[in-house]
């Protein structure tokens, strides 16, 4: 075409090759659209740099729609060592229907016109260039679409142009390239070209919705409302109600009471009895089939089902719109520039008589629950088509799709297995998924592939008969029963003589996984709605057992999670109680390192350990060995810091006095609380040292050696250990210091404050529980020291009291000594 502007590229672009994937790269994607003559322009130049890229790039594929669509290829050419060989006539072009998306029912009629270019070589340049003519009439000369300026991959060169009689709105997203826009005559024309383009690298678990990669998004829609009012007359019904249309909503009109059971009954027969099969070639891939049609033919794609619904529900006097929303861009919808291409998807909204919103989608079926408690996917925006409508409406979820997973075990007396009994009770979606399950596959193939999940989970696992499976639909629950036998319950644990076994909520572990990093430049996508709770009874056949009844919980603005352990002695059960709920769809940036932290926490603390003991001599002999090893080194630790007190006692240090200090003054003022604190920190240091033995008996180290989990654990335990040895220490020195009045106890006691802080706050840093109530305690610490520190060393009432020496004390002992020989003394 006269209109277009002819690009050239590098060969050899500045571009990282070390992001070049599957032996391409594109060195030049060229699109260019005339809004005017309704045609799109482009061309592409691909440089084969690996063999394996051959097979792609020698593949050229062009889909468009005949219906309101031709093509025209301009150019096709392979350039070779700086020559340019043609191919544009002696390539076979076919052409054949595309369909691609026929798996999922839909049929969109477009054609696919393409070649396999003979002769293509590693080092090969692929160049070709087309034109499709025609915009979907539809659209009346509406125009909005996307385009990426980044991929995957590394591109040499990007080049787009727009030419239109109006002004175009345009909208970047992760991009600081512009339009450069001119007028030429009556046309506004946008041209953006830019060279060496990098690989956008994605993060996992980015959100589908969110925008990451530099996108463009023209449109030359006003607003939402120009899109209502365009969709308001696609959506338009121009024939009467057929009479066997008609018979049916009389039908149920007649057959159900309520309005409820009315938007029930038509709902079901929409979702259940009408198939799902989609016709959208041309026009049809917005423009829903009268209701007569889809009625009669009992099929129809979302848009054909949601008017159906809508016209049997008007006629009943009930109050339903068609409502376009977008399965994948979700919240980020609200930031794209008005059009009807940001809509992949029709529902329905209903408004009953007590004026509540409902919503549906007539494209699911099999759904259970009551009509106000249908569940409905998390499609977050929607664009309800009603005339003076203006703005995108948020739709929350009504569900909370549970799933309740109870695991009773009986563990056997005597062997290495157990009975397993699985009672797994589905709610909501959840519910309609399993149903859906249950009714296209057979309960053998269901059974076996239980067996296969279950299997990754419990050792040696073997279903015993055939799941089961009870069906509520009045209040959408889904229930299922599972037995199986598991001959190896144990493995062997770091202690010999012991055997453990690992309890763990496969429900909850399915759904979150911890990440590598604690950092991320895009949100973390979380599963929502979504709420698990999971039960493991655990039948114990004697006493010989490890067992610790244990609470966790945390309640962040992401996810709760509880867990709660407690042992019933008389009846020898363990029960183990998890709860989780997902309390956000995603994970902003800001607040990931919180979330890390927490699923840090939660990955620690989310499995249960049991160890069954083996009491024999050498088993008792061998864990007294480790206590005895830890109980020296703890005591040697103790040891080294008594000789290092005793070297603090016999260091002296001159004070210094002014002539205006009062002699020989005594402890008083702020100092008394400075002494209150040490004698409480003494008691607390006491008591502890009988209640809590744990270092100095030397299951520390049991411990230790039990923990597989990480190094982190061990640089905890061995800072706690040096701490604990250090203040035990400590504060009797401190005390002698203090009430002797020493010259070097401000000095001596503002380090092991400030040492105090830095360990406090490290500690609980490096154990991820920097929660409110933590940071409080960290600031109460750091206000503490803060305003000690400063007045042991610079107040005048500090310095007037902390004057004696050893020296001085020696020689004061010795003169009143000498005075009690000479009775000059009592």
């Amino acid at each position: 075409p006269n209109w277009i502007e002819k690009n050239t590229f590098e060969i050899n672009p500045k571009i990282d090759e070390s992001k070049i994937s599957q032996g391409n790269l594109v060195l030049i994607y060229d699109e260019q659209v005339n809004l005017n003559t309704q045609e799109i322009y482009v061309h592409n130049a691909v440089k084969i740099t690996d063999n394996v890229g051959i097979q792609s790039a020698s593949n050229i594929n062009i889909t468009y729609d005949p219906t309101y669509q031709n093509l025209s290829i301009h150019s096709v050419k392979i350039i070779r060592d700086h020559k340019s060989i043609d191919k544009l006539y002696s390539s076979d072009f076919q052409t054949l229907r595309k369909e691609s998306n026929s798996e999922n029912y839909i049929y969109d009629g477009s054609l696919s016109s393409f070649t396999n270019l003979s002769d293509v070589r590693t080092n090969d340049i692929v160049e070709y260039s087309y034109t499709i003519k025609g915009f979907n009439p539809i659209h009346k000369n509406k125009y909005s679409s996307f385009f990426s300026i980044e991929t995957s991959e590394p591109i040499g060169r990007v080049f787009f142009k727009f030419i239109s009689k109006s002004p175009l709105n345009i909208k970047y997203f992760k991009t600081d390239l512009r339009f450069h826009n001119t007028q030429k005559g009556n046309d506004f024309v946008y041209i953006l070209s830019q060279k060496n383009i990098q690989a956008h690298e994605y993060e996992d678990q980015t959100p589908i919705w969110y925008i990451s990669s530099g996108m463009i998004n023209v449109s030359n829609y006003k607003n939402w409302e120009d899109v209502v009012n365009w969709g308001i007359g696609v959506f338009k019904v121009a024939n009467k109600i057929a009479s066997d249309l008609k018979k049916k909503i009389n039908t149920i009109d007649s057959e159900n009471r309520t309005q409820g059971e009315k938007i029930n009954a038509a709902l079901k027969f929409v979702q259940n009895e009408i198939r799902y099969l989609g016709l959208e070639s041309g026009i049809g891939a917005y423009k829903p089939f009268s209701p007569n049609k889809v009625f009669k033919q009992r099929y129809g794609d979302c848009k054909d089902k949601s008017l159906l619904l809508i016209t049997m529900l008007n006629e009943m006097n009930i109050e339903a719109y068609p409502v376009l929303v977008n399965t994948y861009f979700k919240e980020t919808i609200k930031d794209l520039l008005p059009g009807p291409q940001n809509f992949n998807h029709c529902v329905v909204k209903v408004i009953d008589d007590a004026k509540n919103e409902l919503w549906f989608d007539p494209t699911i079926t099999n759904q259970g629950g009551k009509f106000d408690k249908i569940s409905f996917p998390d499609y977050r925006f929607g664009l309800t088509l009603k005339k003076g409508n203006s703005t995108l409406q948020e739709i929350y979820p009504v569900n909370q799709n549970t799933i309740e997973t109870v695991n009773e075990i009986s563990i056997d007396k005597k062997g290495k297995g157990a009975s397993l009994k699985i009672t797994t009770k589905y709610f909501d979606a959840e519910a309609d998924y399993m149903r859906l399950l249950f009714k296209n596959n057979s309960i053998s193939s269901i059974q076996k592939s239980y067996e296969s999940y279950y299997a990754a989970r419990f050792k040696s696992v073997k279903s015993q008969k055939l799941p089961t499976y009870e069906d509520s639909l009045d209040t959408n629950t889904f229930t299922t029963y599972e037995n199986y036998r598991i001959d190896s319950l144990w493995s062997p644990s770091i202690n010999e003589g012991e055997v453990m076994t690992d309890f763990i909520p496969y429900s909850i572990t399915d759904m979150i996984n911890l990440p590598n990093k604690a950092e991320r430049i895009t949100p973390y996508n979380l599963s929502y709605p979504a709420s698990r709770k999971h039960k493991f009874l655990i039948e114990i056949p004697d006493d010989n057992w490890n067992l610790k009844e244990h609470n966790f919980y945390i309640n962040s603005k992401n996810f709760f999670y509880e867990k709660n352990v407690f042992f019933n002695k008389k009846n020898k059960l363990l029960t183990i109680d998890h709860n989780y709920k997902a309390q956000a769809n995603h994970v902003t940036q800001n607040e990931f390192p919180e979330f890390f932290a927490n699923l840090t926490k939660l990955d620690r603390e989310i499995g249960y350990s049991i160890i069954k003991f083996n009491h024999s001599l050498k088993k008792i002999s061998y864990i007294n060995s480790i206590k005895v090893m830890g109980s020296i080194i703890y005591l040697a630790i103790i040891s080294l810091f008594t000789w290092l007190a005793c070297k603090v006692h016999y260091y002296d240090m001159t004070p210094n006095t002014y002539s205006y200090f009062e002699n020989n003054k005594v402890i008083g003022g702020w100092l008394l609380a400075v002494g209150l604190l040490l004698i409480i920190s003494s008691l607390k240091i006491t008591i502890e040292l009988f209640t809590n033995n744990h270092f100095i008996n030397g299951n520390w180290l049991v411990d230790l050696i039990n923990n597989k989990s990480s190094f982190l654990f061990f640089i905890i335990l061995f800072l706690e250990i040096i701490f604990s040895a250090l203040t035990l220490v400590y504060y009797p020195l401190a005390m002698i210091l203090f009430f002797n009045k020493r010259s070097t106890f401000p000095k001596i006691h503002s380090i092991y404050l400030f040492i105090f802080f830095v360990f406090y706050t490290l500690s609980t840093l490096s154990k991820g529980e920097l929660n409110d109530t933590n940071i409080s305690l960290i600031l109460i610490v750091f206000i503490k020291t803060a305003i000690i520190i400063p007045y042991l060393l610079i107040s005048d009432r500090s310095k007037e009291t902390f004057v004696k020496t050893l020296k001085s004390e020696t020689k004061e002992l010795t003169f009143i000594n000498k005075l009690k020989k000479s009775n000059k003394v009592e």
